[in-house]
C-alpha cells in the first residue's frame, strides 16, 4: 500500500518516473547498449532497482526468490555502499530492488529471447502507464512548448533533463555516457532519435538553450541540472495556461515597496514616454535601461508613468526567482507578450541579473578597468532578451556600472532614476493622509525627507489610526496628537533605513510673503524665478543686512522651481588643513550638480573676499577654487554676504544677479507688524498711527527681527501686546546692526 511505502519511492510514482522509465528501457533494448546492461552486474542491478521503482518487473525477470535472512544480511552493507556511490541518502526499498536486480542479473548475463521478451514486456508496460497519466508537469510543458514552438524531440529533452535528478536515473545515465558512448549517443538510443537530431535539439542556436530551459556545454557535451525553482515551477500544477504563464509575467499595477519615490529628469521622462508610444518596428525589440540606487522606486515609478500614459504593462516576476532562472523568465515573458499583447510593455527588473555582467576582478573592487573582461563574458546569464524579439521592455537596475559593455551598448535610450521631488513627496503624503484632516504643515515637514518612501507613510498613518482606535472616528482623535504620531513613525522608519536625511528648509515662524522683502534694482524676484524656471541656471549674490531674507529667498526658490537645496557655510568647508578647504569647495559644487539641486553658499565673503588684501597662499586659492567651480556649475548657485565690500571684483563678474537686501520701508514694517500681531488699525486710529510712527522710528528693521521676537514669544508661552512688539523689535534691530559693526571692524582689521 501507498502507506508504507517511503518518500523517495512515493516520489519515484510522481510526475515524470513513467515516462523516464519507459525511455531507460528503450535504451536497454536498444543494440548499441544490451550489452552494456548485460556485461556488467553493478549496471544492471542499478538499471534494474531504477526501473523497478517505478514499475515493478514482469514475471519473465523476476529472479530466484532468497531467503528473508539472506536479504537482510545483504541489505545495509548494500545500503551504505550505495549512498557512498550515490553521495546523498538511499532508500532502503532502492537497495532491496538492488540486491533484486542482483539475482536476476543470471538471466540477463545469458542475453537470450526471453530476457529481451521481458525488457520488452516491461517496456511496453511503462509506456502504458505513462499514457494513462498526463501529469500536471507534461501538461506545464506543452504550454511551454506551445509558447516556444518546441519540436517533439525538444519536449523529450526537457521532460528527461528536469526528472533525471531521480534517484537512480543521474547515476545510471551517468555511467552510460561515460562508457565510451557521447551522451547524445545515449539520449538518441533512448527516445528514438538520431544523434544528429539530439545534438541540433541541444546547440547554442535551439529554442531549449537560447531560453535558458536547458543549460548546455557543447563540446564535450554535458547538460546542467536545472535548478530546484525552476523544476518546481514547471511541475507544480496549475488551473490553466494563464494560471500557468502568471507564474513568468504578470500585469504592471503601481505596488509602492519600502524603497523612496522616483523621478526622471522631465527631458527624459518625455523621450521614454515617446518611445514606449511609438510605433513597434517589426524587425527587432526597443529596450530601454533605467538605472539608480536601490533606494528609490524604480519599479513604482514605471508603473505611475504607464498607468498615466494609458500604456498597457506586463512585469517579469522576478520576486525569489535564482539570478540563474531569470534570463528564462524573461525570455517566456517576452514570447508570451509577442504573442498576445505586441503593443503592451514589458518591465523587467534585476536587469543585472537578467543578462551578462563582468567578473567582480581584483580591478574592478579597486575600481579600476580590467581589459581582460571588457566584453563581459560572465557565462551565468543570458542577453538573449536584448537580441531577440519584437517587445518593448524596460530593464531596472541598481548595478549598472556592472554590465557588459556589449549590453549596454545595446540599450536604444538610458536614463537615471533620481530621488523624487519635493512636490512628488508632498502630493504622495498629501494623497495617503487625505482622510486624515492634517495641517498643510505636515505635508511639507513629511515632504523635508529626500529619500521618503509611500510605505513609511502609509504605516505612520495606520500607526496613528490604530492610536485612535479608542475613539469612535480616527479624525475625532486631536489633529496635533495624530500628527506627532505620524512624525515620530516616519522619522523612526527613515532612520532605521538609514535615509533619515532632511533637506535643511526651515519652517518660518512668520508669514512669509515676497511682498515683505525690499529689493535693490529693477529686477523682481518673480521675475527672477521665472527666469530660473525656464533656464534652470544662474548665478546670484545676495547681498545686505543681516535678516533681509537671504536665507529665506533662496530656499523659497528652490520650492517654487521644486529642485533639492544644498545649504553650505563656512564652518562645514574651511579646514585647517592646506588644500582640504579647496577639496570641500568642489565636493560641493559637484554634489550639487548630480543631485541637480540649488547650490546656497552663505557667509561667501570668507571665499570671496579680494584677493589683493590676502595674507597667504592659502587664501588666494580658495577664492581661484571657488571661481573656477563657479565657471563650470551648469545650474544654480546662490552666495550670501552681509559684507558685499570685501568681495572680489572678479567674483562679483560672474554673478548673473546682484541683489541688494534693504530694510523694510514703513509700509512693509506696518504690514507684518499688523500681520504678526493681529493689530487691526481700522478699530482705533489713533493708536494706530501712534504704533505707526514708533514703529518707523526703528532703524533697519528687517523680517528676521520680527521672526526671532515671534521665537521669543513661543518660547514664553506669552502673548505680546503691540506695546510689547515695538520694544523687542528696536532691540533686536539695534543688537542685530551693532554685530555687523563689529564684524565689519574685524574684517577691515
Amino acid at each position: 500500500m501507498d502507506e508504507d511505502k517511503d518518500p523517495i519511492a512515493k516520489a519515484l510514482e510522481a510526475q515524470g518516473a513513467f515516462q523516464m522509465t519507459a525511455w531507460t528501457l528503450r535504451l536497454a533494448e536498444h543494440g548499441a547498449f544490451e550489452w552494456l546492461f548485460t556485461a556488467d552486474p553493478h549496471l544492471f542491478a542499478l538499471f534494474y532497482a531504477t526501473c523497478a521503482a517505478a514499475v515493478p518487473a514482469p514475471q519473465q525477470l523476476a529472479g530466484a526468490t532468497e531467503p528473508a535472512q539472506a536479504v537482510s544480511d545483504k541489505l545495509l552493507p548494500t545500503l551504505r555502499d550505495l549512498r557512498r556511490q550515490f553521495d546523498h541518502e538511499t532508500s532502503g526499498r532502492f537497495a532491496r530492488l538492488y540486491l533484486q536486480g542482483t539475482g536476476v542479473y543470471p538471466i540477463a548475463e545469458r542475453s537470450d529471447g526471453a530476457y529481451r521478451r521481458g525488457v520488452r514486456a516491461w517496456r511496453a508496460n511503462a509506456e502504458e502507464k505513462a499514457s494513462e497519466r498526463f501529469t500536471s508537469q507534461e501538461q506545464n510543458i506543452e504550454w511551454v512548448a506551445d509558447l516556444l514552438s518546441l519540436e517533439a524531440l525538444e519536449r523529450k529533452l526537457l521532460i528527461f533533463q528536469l526528472n533525471r535528478h531521480r534517484p537512480g536515473f543521474e547515476q545510471l545515465f551517468d555511467l552510460l555516457a561515460d562508457s565510451d558512448r557521447p551522451l547524445a549517443g545515449v539520449l538518441a538510443a533512448a527516445f528514438g532519435a538520431t544523434e544528429r537530431d539530439v545534438l541540433t535539439a541541444l546547440s547554442e542556436k535551439s529554442k531549449l538553450v537560447r531560453s535558458g530551459l536547458l543549460d548546455v556545454e557543447e563540446r564535450p557535451l554535458h547538460i546542467g541540472h536545472p535548478s530546484g525553482h525552476l523544476r518546481a515551477t514547471l511541475t507544480e500544477a496549475a488551473d490553466d495556461e494563464a494560471d500557468f504563464l502568471s507564474r513568468f509575467v504578470k500585469r504592471l499595477t503601481p505596488s509602492p515597496s519600502m524603497a523612496s519615490l522616483a523621478r526622471l529628469h522631465e527631458d527624459d521622462r518625455r523621450i521614454l514616454t515617446g518611445i514606449l508610444c511609438s510605433k513597434m518596428p517589426t524587425e527587432r525589440g526597443l529596450h530601454v535601461l533605467v538605472h539608480g540606487p536601490k533606494s528609490v522606486d524604480k519599479r513604482d515609478m514605471i508603473a505611475t508613468l504607464m498607468q498615466d500614459e494609458g500604456i498597457d504593462g506586463y512585469a517579469v516576476v522576478t520576486k525569489r526567482v535564482p539570478s540563474s532562472d531569470l534570463p528564462t523568465w524573461v525570455y517566456l515573458a517576452q514570447r508570451h507578450l509577442e504573442r498576445s499583447g505586441p503593443e503592451a510593455v514589458l518591465v523587467i527588473d534585476r536587469a543585472h541579473d537578467a543578462l551578462d555582467s563582468r567578473h567582480d576582478t581584483v580591478f574592478r573592487i579597486l575600481g579600476l578597468d580590467d581589459e581582460d573582461d571588457a566584453d563581459g563574458e560572465s557565462g551565468r546569464a543570458s542577453d538573449d532578451g536584448l537580441t531577440s524579439g519584437c517587445v518593448r521592455c524596460v530593464w531596472l537596475t541598481d548595478r549598472a556600472r556592472t554590465l557588459s559593455e556589449r549590453n549596454l551598448g545595446a540599450f536604444l535610450f538610458h536614463c537615471e532614476a533620481l530621488p523624487g521631488s519635493r512636490s512628488d513627496r508632498r502630493k504622495r503624503v498629501s494623497q495617503v493622509i487625505a482622510d486624515f484632516g492634517l495641517s498643510e504643515q505636515l505635508e511639507r515637514h513629511l515632504a523635508k525627507y529626500s529619500l521618503l518612501g509611500e510605505q513609511q507613510v502609509r504605516k505612520a498613518a495606520e500607526l496613528a489610526r490604530v492610536r485612535a482606535a479608542q475613539l469612535e472616528d480616527a479624525r475625532d482623535a486631536p489633529p496635533s496628537e495624530r500628527e506627532q504620531v505620524v512624525k515620530r513613525a516616519v522619522a523612526h522608519s527613515q532612520k532605521v533605513l538609514g535615509r533619515d536625511d532632511t533637506e535643511k528648509l526651515r519652517d518660518s515662524v512668520t508669514a512669509y510673503s515676497l511682498d515683505f522683502l525690499n529689493l535693490g534694482g529693477r529686477f523682481t524676484p518673480e521675475k527672477i524665478i521665472e527666469s530660473l524656471r525656464k533656464h534652470r541656471k544662474g548665478s546670484l549674490c545676495f547681498w545686505g543686512i543681516p535678516g533681509a531674507g537671504k536665507t529665506q529667498l533662496a530656499e523659497h526658490i528652490a520650492v517654487e522651481l521644486d529642485v533639492p537645496i544644498i545649504m553650505r557655510s563656512a564652518s562645514e568647508l574651511l579646514s585647517k588643513w592646506l588644500g582640504e578647504t579647496e577639496q570641500h569647495i568642489a565636493a560641493m559644487f559637484e554634489e550639487a550638480e548630480a543631485e541637480e539641486a540649488l547650490l546656497f553658499l552663505d557667509e561667501a565673503d570668507s571665499f570671496l573676499r579680494d584677493r589683493t588684501l590676502a595674507r597667504a597662499e592659502w587664501a588666494v586659492m580658495q577664492v581661484n577654487e571657488v571661481l573656477q567651480r563657479m565657471e563650470r556649475f551648469e545650474g544654480i548657485f546662490i552666495a550670501a554676504t552681509n559684507l558685499m565690500d570685501s568681495l572680489d571684483t572678479a567674483a562679483m563678474r560672474r554673478f548673473t544677479w546682484k541683489l541688494e537686501f534693504k530694510a523694510l520701508t514703513p509700509e512693509q514694517s506696518w504690514s507684518m507688524f499688523c500681520a504678526e500681531t493681529g493689530f487691526d488699525g481700522d478699530v482705533d486710529q489713533e493708536l494706530a498711527a501712534r504704533l505707526k510712527q514708533q514703529l518707523s522710528a526703528i532703524a533697519d528693521l528687517a523680517p528676521g527681527d520680527f521672526a526671532t521676537v515671534k521665537r521669543q514669544a513661543n518660547m514664553l508661552d506669552e502673548q505680546l501686546s503691540p506695546s510689547g512688539w515695538l520694544e523687542q523689535l528696536n532691540a533686536e534691530a539695534n543688537a542685530k546692526m551693532a554685530g555687523l559693526r563689529r564684524q565689519k571692524l574685524g574684517f577691515a582689521a
